[in-house]
């Protein structure tokens, strides 16, 4: 039987990446780092992944993207594209957090926070072996200090920083992404996990 593939495309936090993740493992993947022009990138980027594959675009099983929080152009342009080809492909697709895909994104096992800054606070997702404790939201910095609580968590994304826990953080600025949003978005039920963005500043909203 054909290897079954997820497309998961990432398109927030100053990239552009896509994945192709079967069973059998990561087929092909390509990311690069820029602040602009996803939207050039983005589809050459995907057709080129699709022509390494037998199948090309007839062996996807669903399409994974990241819903955000990140800029009002990256959140935007990897959610148009995921839509559009999971609709012209008829395919379930599957949105995911990138705090979440940022926090879990070398694994699950105990706590585990994502943090990205924003003008009005920080966005903020804390995890426990994998469980949702904190669901990604706005807060205020104290806020989310408040919610580690002292525990040992490791704090990965760009605003791990700016939040001193005391209880023995492991800082991580960034993580790969994209292959973390293959593997949360493979069992995950569509309808359980829509494709609705969230953007950095909610006027741009």
């Amino acid at each position: 039987m054909p290897d079954r593939l997820i497309l998961a495309i990432e398109t927030n936090l100053a990239r552009c990446s896509a994945a192709l993740v079967g069973e059998s493992g990561v087929l092909a993947q390509e990311s690069v780092t820029l602040q602009r022009g996803h939207a050039e990138l983005l589809a050459p980027m995907v057709q080129g992944l699709m022509a390494r594959v037998p199948l090309g675009f007839e062996g996807l099983a669903r399409v994974a993207v990241t819903t955000g929080p990140g800029s009002f152009t990256g959140v935007r342009v990897g959610l148009a594209f995921a839509r559009g080809l999971a609709l012209a492909l008829s395919l379930p697709i599957i949105g995911v957090s990138s705090l979440e895909v940022l926090a879990l994104a070398d694994g699950e096992s105990g706590w585990r926070a994502g943090i990205i800054p924003s003008a009005e606070g920080v966005f903020f997702a804390l995890y426990e072996d994998g469980q949702t404790r904190v669901a990604p939201a706005r807060l205020k910095p104290e806020e989310a200090q408040a919610a580690l609580a002292g525990r040992a968590v490791r704090l990965t994304g760009p605003g791990a920083a700016l939040l001193d826990n005391h209880g023995g953080a492991q800082i991580v600025s960034d993580a790969p992404c994209v292959l973390a949003l293959a593997r949360l978005a493979g069992p995950r039920d569509p309808s359980c996990a829509p494709a609705a963005p969230l953007y950095l500043r909610a006027a741009l909203a």
